[in-house]
């Protein structure tokens, strides 16, 4: 996502937005699209478990620690792998980039 948007960082680099802020805002925006995605699949999970949890009788199929627990590594993992493209987009040079579209 960082590197489609290199042009963005770019622009707002040549504007005189500091590194930190851009990294700040495409973090936000992408932290909510995992925000979305997760909602959707929990909305997902809850409904295929009601079919799923007639077969499965050990395990509770609404467990709330496993939703939870799951949760917070998909969060995570999609913060740790936006960070390395975002913090290389926000050290780049405007002009090269300019210079190369």
């Amino acid at each position: 996502m960082a590197a489609r948007r290199s042009l963005d960082v770019a622009h707002g680099l040549a504007l005189g937005a500091s590194p930190a802020t851009i990294v700040s805002e495409v973090s936000k925006w992408t932290m909510a699209v995992v925000a979305v995605g997760l909602t959707l699949g929990i909305a997902s999970a809850v409904a295929v478990a009601r079919g799923v949890g007639t077969l499965v009788e050990v395990i509770s199929p609404y467990d709330p620690v496993t939703f939870l627990t799951v949760s917070l590594a998909v969060m995570v993992i999609s913060g740790l792998a936006c960070l390395w493209p975002l913090r290389r987009a926000s050290r780049v040079n405007p002009m090269e980039l300019w210079r190369d579209t």
